[in-house]
């Protein structure tokens, strides 16, 4: 069961470092602004096919503080 959820975890780990190396990529090549647009018509089209995602979500960042989160990433960074 432990090698399942690490498993799991791996895959999560990989989906997210996925996208946020393709918004990395698509912003030194086509620039914020084209990245931004990638990024919120992507954001609609899953709230729009998967509403229940977005609720999680909105309900996992009410109980997280967004500048928590960011300054959690800035300390990983400097390690």
């Amino acid at each position: 069961m432990n090698m399942i959820n690490s498993l799991e975890a791996s895959s999560r780990k990989v989906s997210v470092y996925t996208t946020l190396v393709i918004l990395k990529n698509m912003r030194e090549r086509l620039g914020l602004e084209a990245m931004c647009s990638f990024l919120d018509g992507y954001t609609r089209m899953i709230e729009r096919t998967s509403p229940d995602i977005r609720e999680v979500v909105l309900r996992e960042l009410q109980e997280k503080a967004l500048r928590q989160l960011y300054e959690s990433a800035l300390v990983e960074e400097q390690k």
